[in-house]
């Protein structure tokens, strides 16, 4: 996941990859948070995890576990 500058088309941050399938974004612009749904194979606990991220920085806020795998 990245966030991109669609006026120079720059990358401004990229996230740690992580195994697994995309599901959805989330903007919360009032928290400053950008949230990943993603279905990980590659976790301890492989299930469909929230990952929040700062919306400036790209920095790593939260992660939780959703549901357990193919539970949505």
């Amino acid at each position: 996941m990245q966030a991109l500058d669609l006026l120079s088309g720059e990358t401004i941050w990229q996230a740690p990859q992580v195994l697994g399938q995309y599901l959805d974004t989330i903007a919360v612009p009032e928290k400053g948070l950008v949230i990943f749904a993603i279905q990980t194979w590659d976790a301890k606990e492989n299930g469909v995890y929230l990952n929040a991220h700062d919306l400036a920085t790209g920095a790593a806020k939260w992660s939780v576990r959703f549901c357990k795998g193919n539970g949505i």
